[in-house]
Formats: C-alpha cells, sequence, structure tokens
C-alpha cells in the first residue's frame, strides 16, 4: 500500500504474545530431568550392582564350603534379568589354589525374595562356556565334596545364614568338565556339556525335571551321552528316575535314598538295561539293590542285590555273540544271626559255545554254613571287547551242612576270573580262582599291572571253627616282585592313641587268629627284599620278622602289642644300619648322612589309667656326615647353605614312667650343642635343655639386640661365661609336648 508516496507494509502477524521461549524453556526442562533421571538410574544401578554382586557372593558362600566371586554385574530394569561376568567358584582348605568352575558370561532372572525364609528364588539361571574341575587329590579327598559339605551338614542353615537360594531353571551352554587324579596324574574330560533343569518348589520339597547331553572321553569310553529324568526331594526321600542312552546303548534307572537320624538310612535303585533298543542285540537286564545303612560293619546295615537277566543276547565288535538267562541274588545282614546269602534258581550264560548252566544256594550264619549247587561248565567262558579279554569259569556240586554239631559238606566250589589286556601285553593282567569244600576256603590272586606285579593267597582252614567259637585261622600270603605307587608320594596315615582296651574302640579279635605274610622283591621307592609277618590274634597285634633293604641300609626288627590280663603291652626290636638319607632323598644335594639306629622297648599297661614303673628301654641313635641345605642362614646374613655335623649321638632311655634324653655333645657347623631332658609317659610333660656355644659372628648387631630383649640373663640357670669372640644361648622347653614353653637365656 502506498500512503503519501511512501510504500507502507502492513503488518499480518497476529498480535498474540510469541511462545518461543517458553517452549524452549519446557524442552530444556525436559532434558535436564531426563539427563538427571539417568544419571540418577546409573547412580542407582551403580549402587544396585555392588550390593547385588555382594549378595550373591555371599548367598553362594553361604551354601558352598567355597569362595564365589563375580567380577561384575549387569542389572536390566526392565526384564529383571542381571547378566553376571566373570562367575568363579574356588575351593577352600586343601583346594585353596584351584578353581572349581569358572564362566566368563552367565545370566540370572530374579522372580521373588522370601524376606521371613532369607530366601530368593531365582527364575533362571544360565551359564554361559563354563569350565569345570574336579580334582582328586593323592589323598583321596575331592574338591567338590569339599565344597558341597557344607549343604549336606544339619547344621549349614543358622539364625546366622545371609541368603539362600532356589533355582526354578538351571542352564548350562556349551560346558566343558575336567577331571584330574592327582594321584596317577591321568585327566577325563567331558565337552559339549549341556544342562537343562527346570524346578518346582512346594512345602514338602522339590522335583526337578532334567535333560543332559554331552561327549564323554576317558581310558574306557569315547562317546556321547544323553540322559532325561526326573529328580525330587520330598518328605526327606530323594528320588531320581531317568533314561540314559551311551551310544547306542540305552538302560533305564530308578532309585531312592532316605536319610534318617534315628533309624538306619534306606535306600533302593532299580537298573534297567533294555538291549532291544540297541543294535545287533536283544534281551533285558534288570538290576535291584535296596538295603539299609552304607555302614557295612553296622549292625543295622543290610544290603540286598538281585540281578535277573531275560533272554540278554550281546553281540560285541568281533561278532561274537554271549546269552545270558536268569538270576543271581545276593544277600548280607549283619543282624543277631550274621546272614550271608548268594544264590540263582537258574542260570545260563553261553559264550562262543560254551556254557554255564544250573542253580546254587549258598547262605552263612552264626550257626550253620548251608550249600546246595549243582553248576556245570564245559568249558572257560570267553568275553573281549577291544581292550580286554576275560575268560569265566564256574562249578559247583558243594551240597550239605557245616554247623556247631556236624561238618558234612561234599563236593567242590570253583570259581575263576582270568583278564587280559589286549593293549598292553606286559601289564594290565588279573587271574581270581576261589575254591570252597567243608574243611577249607582258599582264595588265590595273581596280578600284573603298571603299579604291582606278584601273587596272593587267601586260607581259611577249617570252617567250622568259627561256629564253635572257637578260633579261626586265616592266613593271607603275598609274593610281589614289583611294587609301585604312581606319582604319589604322600601319606597321611590317621592313629588313634587312646588304647584303653575298656573305654576305646580298639580291640583285639576274640575269634580268629589272621597272618599276613609279605614278601616283596622291589618297590619304586627304592626298597628291596622286604619280609614282614603281619599278626592279628586274640592275645597279640603286631609286625613281626620285618627286613628290608633300603637306601643301602638294611633296616630289621618287630613292633608287637600284646593282650595280657586285660591290659595291653607294648614291646618292639628295631635296628637300622648305614642308612643313606642322600640315596633315599635323591642326589644328596638337599640333604645327606648316615643313620645308625638301636631301639628295644618293653612298656608295660600302656593304657593311661594303669600306672607302671616296669617300663624300659634304650634307644640310641647316630648320623654320620650329616648335611642339610636351607635358606636360613642367607636370612640372618649368614656366610653359610648348609646345616652340616659330622657326628651327632642321641640315647634316650625308658625308665619307669618316663623318657629321658641322656646328656650328649655334638657340633652343628661352627656351634657347639649340648642337650639333655626327660618326659612323663603319662601326662606328656616335658623338660629339655639345649645350651649352644655359637660365634660371635654369626649375628649382626640387630638379631643380637633382638636376642638380647626376648632373653633371659642365663647366669640365672648357667653361671659359667662364654669364650671370646663366641654367644652362649640357652633353650629351655617346658610344659606339656603339645604345647610346650620356650625360654630364651643368653649372657
Amino acid at each position: 500500500m502506498m500512503q503519501n508516496g511512501v510504500a507502507v507494509i502492513k503488518n499480518t502477524y497476529s498480535t498474540k504474545p510469541i511462545m518461543g521461549k517458553p517452549k524452549k524453556r519446557i524442552f530444556k526442562i525436559i532434558s535436564i530431568s531426563i539427563t538427571a533421571f539417568v544419571v540418577i538410574l546409573i547412580f542407582i544401578n551403580s549402587i544396585l550392582n555392588y550390593y547385588l554382586r555382594k549378595t550373591l557372593e555371599s548367598a553362594f558362600n553361604q551354601e558352598l564350603n567355597a569362595i564365589t566371586e563375580i567380577d561384575h554385574v549387569r542389572i536390566n530394569f526392565f526384564t529383571s534379568r542381571i547378566k553376571i561376568y566373570g562367575f568363579t567358584i574356588i575351593g577352600k582348605e586343601e583346594f585353596k589354589s584351584d578353581t572349581l568352575l569358572h564362566s566368563e558370561k552367565s545370566s540370572i532372572k530374579l522372580k521373588n525374595f522370601i524376606k521371613e525364609d532369607n530366601l530368593i528364588i531365582i527364575d533362571e539361571f544360565i551359564l554361559v562356556d563354563p569350565k569345570v574341575n574336579i580334582i582328586n587329590s593323592e589323598y583321596g579327598t575331592n574338591n567338590w565334596e569339599s565344597a558341597l559339605k557344607k549343604v549336606s551338614s544339619n547344621d549349614s542353615i543358622t539364625e546366622d545364614t545371609d541368603f539362600k537360594l532356589f533355582v526354578n531353571h538351571f542352564i548350562i551352554e556349551n560346558g566343558e568338565l575336567t577331571q584330574l587324579d592327582e594321584a596317577t596324574l591321568k585327566e577325563q574330560s567331558l565337552r559339549s556339556l549341556n544342562i537343562d533343569v527346570l524346578s518346582e518348589r512346594n512345602e514338602q520339597g522339590f522335583t526337578s525335571d532334567y535333560k543332559i547331553s554331552l561327549f564323554t572321553e576317558n581310558e574306557y569310553i569315547t562317546d556321547s551321552l544323553k540322559s532325561t529324568g526326573v529328580f525330587s526331594y520330598i518328605e526327606n526321600t530323594y528320588t531320581l528316575q531317568s533314561n540314559f542312552i551311551l551310544g547306542n546303548n540305552q538302560f533305564d534307572f530308578n532309585g531312592s535314598y532316605t536319610p534318617d537320624t534315628i533309624s538306619p538310612d534306606s535306600f533302593e535303585a532299580n537298573l534297567v538295561f533294555d538291549f532291544n533298543k540297541t543294535e545287533n542285540n536283544s534281551g533285558l537286564l534288570d538290576v535291584k539293590i535296596s538295603g539299609q545303612s552304607f555302614e557295612i560293619d553296622s549292625i543295622n546295615s543290610s544290603l540286598t542285590v538281585d540281578i535277573l537277566a531275560n533272554q540278554v543276547n550281546i553281540s560285541n565288535s568281533f561278532n561274537e555273540n554271549y546269552y545270558f538267562n536268569g538270576n543271581i541274588e545276593l544277600s548280607y545282614s549283619p543282624d543277631v544271626e550274621q546272614y550271608f546269602g548268594f544264590k540263582s534258581e537258574n542260570i545260563e550264560i553261553i559264550s562262543m559255545g560254551d556254557t554255564i548252566s544250573g542253580s546254587f544256594d549258598i547262605r552263612a550264619n552264626d550257626k550253620q554254613i548251608f550249600a546246595k549247587s549243582n553248576i556245570y561248565s564245559s568249558d572257560s567262558l570267553t568275553f573281549r571287547n577291544n581292550k580286554i579279554k576275560t575268560c569265566l569259569y564256574f562249578s559247583s556240586n558243594l551240597n550239605g551242612i557245616i554247623s556247631k554239631e556236624t561238618q558234612e559238606m561234599p563236593g567242590d566250589f570253583r570259581l575263576s576270573i582270568n583278564s587280559k589286556s589286549l593293549t598292553d601285553y606286559n601289564n594290565d593282567m588279573w587271574y581270581l580262582a576261589v575254591t570252597l569244600n567243608e574243611s577249607k576256603f582258599n582264595l588265590g590272586i595273581n596280578y600284573c599291572t603298571e603299579h604291582i606285579t606278584g601273587v596272593t593267597n587267601i586260607l581259611i582252614a577249617d570252617p567250622q571253627s568259627y561256629l564253635n567259637k572257637s578260633i579261626l585261622e586265616i592266613e593271607v600270603n603275598s609274593d610281589i616282585k614289583y611294587l609301585g605307587f604312581g606319582n604319589s608320594t604322600s601319606l597321611s596315615p590317621s592313629i588313634n592313641a587312646n588304647l584303653d582296651s575298656n573305654n576305646s574302640s580298639f580291640k583285639f579279635p576274640k575269634y580268629f587268629c589272621f597272618t599276613f605274610n609279605t614278601k616283596i622283591d622291589s618297590i619304586s621307592n627304592g626298597i628291596t627284599d622286604l619280609y614282614s609277618q603281619f599278626v592279628f590274634y586274640p592275645d597279640e597285634i603286631g609286625l613281626r620278622n620285618i627286613s628290608m633293604n633300603i637306601a643301602n641300609g638294611e633296616i630289621s626288627g618287630d613292633f608287637m602289642l600284646i593282650n595280657e590280663n586285660s591290659e595291653i603291652n607294648f614291646s618292639n626290636n628295631l635296628e637300622v644300619n648305614d642308612f643313606d638319607l642322600a640315596a633315599l632323598f635323591g642326589d644328596g644335594e638337599q640333604i645327606s648322612g648316615i643313620i645308625n639306629l638301636t631301639s628295644n622297648n618293653q612298656l608295660f599297661s600302656i593304657q593311661d589309667t594303669v600306672p607302671n614303673n616296669s617300663n624300659s628301654g634304650v634307644n640310641q641313635i647316630t648320623i654320620k656326615h650329616f648335611k642339610y641345605k636351607t635358606g636360613l642362614f642367607r636370612e640372618y646374613e649368614i656366610d653359610e647353605d648348609y646345616f652340616k655335623s659330622d657326628s651327632i649321638s642321641l640315647t634316650l632311655k625308658v625308665n619307669a614312667d618316663s623318657i629321658e634324653l641322656l646328656p650328649s655333645e655334638f657340633t652343628l657347623n661352627n656351634a657347639l650343642v649340648k642337650t639333655n631332658g626327660k618326659m612323663n609317659l603319662r601326662n606328656a610333660d616335658i623338660n629339655t635343655n639345649l645350651l649352644i656355644d655359637i660365634p660371635d659372628s654369626y649375628f649382626g648387631a640387630e638379631t643380637k639386640l633382638l636376642l638380647d630383649l626376648i632373653s633371659k640373663d642365663l647366669q640365672e640357670k648357667y653361671p659359667q661365661r662364654g669364650h671370646k669372640n663366641r654367644l652362649l644361648y640357652l633353650l629351655e622347653i617346658t610344659g606339656n609336648i603339645k604345647d610346650p614353653d620356650f625360654t630364651l637365656y643368653s649372657d
């Protein structure tokens, strides 16, 4: 529009207030709020991550006798899933440096937390690529048994328990399991391990459906294994119903176990092999096991094993057929009648035309031994696979009764098993033969393996003597050519020192004499020509006539416990000649020396409750050219690497109720040592002194100052001063030998 010749632009915008700035302000507020919310979430997430990691570690540690470590966790608030990175279980005690399980990645989906029970319920727990290690130590212990013993102990759940866990769905994907035997250094492995366990918890216990698949590789089996089944714990009874497929073989297992704190534990199991489901085989093998208490020596224990073969026909890889039909029942129950039973109503075994067939019934208790048998064997039956060949011979026409009044059992029982390796013709051979008639029982074993070669015979003469409560004589003779211990060199013996015949479980036998004669030509640790006789008699237990060559020397003697008038006496006679420490422990670099020892003692009434003043004995040990390598000197800046002595001679004398260390004197390096002492046999109180005259140059100023601070004035006990440039110390050991007191004196 033109006004007065001037162009005027008309304002067409609304006259309402402009909203741009308020909108920006709202966006900024929202942005700041979201940022703050995210920061808060991150902060809360960090706190929860730390708290949850510690909570999970604590929960697992409460359930296991092991240490659980988690590197870090990540929480998804929308799915309630927790991802765990670096999940590791480490053993305790002797397995404290061993990893039991490690998984780089795993996840947990939480379901619920029952506060009154301190119970965390996990809906799903997944372990991806876990590595599981099973270790059997050289002492016979197992790392997982040690870790799980807390779960099985009755007092594992206490008022101080932080958290308990229950997993509804447990999954392992592509796991790997390795088993190591430290005694033999043999290793076995399971690969491609997949486990899926779906559990349901109720007031009576829980029920779990499981699926397992894996590939196993060891010295016996290299094949795939699959298993499905149900495991439950309901009202104090564990039950398992399962199916297994190993390669082309399939079998079912059903079993239950009921622990009881008052009555004996009861158990039963049923193992069924259906050979109709395998290629080139047929028939059904059913094995039933039932009983009470796993402690065989318990009077409440019992065991019954029933094996039923229903026309089982098996073909091996050599196209050889084996046929089994019939049943075998074995029963044992050490009740008042000491019952043992072994019978078969009808058995038939065929291998390549040779047959074992017939029936037998053999029973024994404290009143009689009964036998009724008619077993025929055409020849030894041969069975083999790719690694082992086994020959079986079984015949019996033993019929009759042996009791306190009569001994009428004509005939013989003969069973022999000969096993031979097809891969190692020098080792892995066993031959067992059992013969039984009315006059004696004889069991002979020939063996040749990697670790032992020899012959053992067990002879029981006159079984009727046991029924008459007279002395039953049992003799075992072993003639061993070679005995090895694999890679295990450590032993951990346990000795019960309480020999009170009235209050201890230590008992002399009442109705039998057991004699074990051992002859060993060679043992892997350097022992040769070993002979010993172990006796276990009503009036005597011990080792007689020990003799062996070891470490270029000789050891001989006897150790005996004697039962006389309800008192236990001890006697020994031991002699060690020219025992070479260097030959025993290697090349002599670490330790060397020649030991000679004589020991002759007689201790009467060695129970703590019976005093006796007739004990006597003399024990003398001499060590010549002794040398022991140690780093102790270097720690104190002493220019020495070995403890050395040309000759050490000590004499221990037993007199009445004490053992006295007679005064003796010897040099150790450049130190002069004088010693004497005494120990009471009844209360194990000890009083021993060591006077050490040592060169002044051995100790630096700081060490001397420290010794002066912790020592008393020697003149209180020993007024004589040391020589110039030498130091004099007295070490006094007093109190009970288990926890003695040490007092140091210096001049």
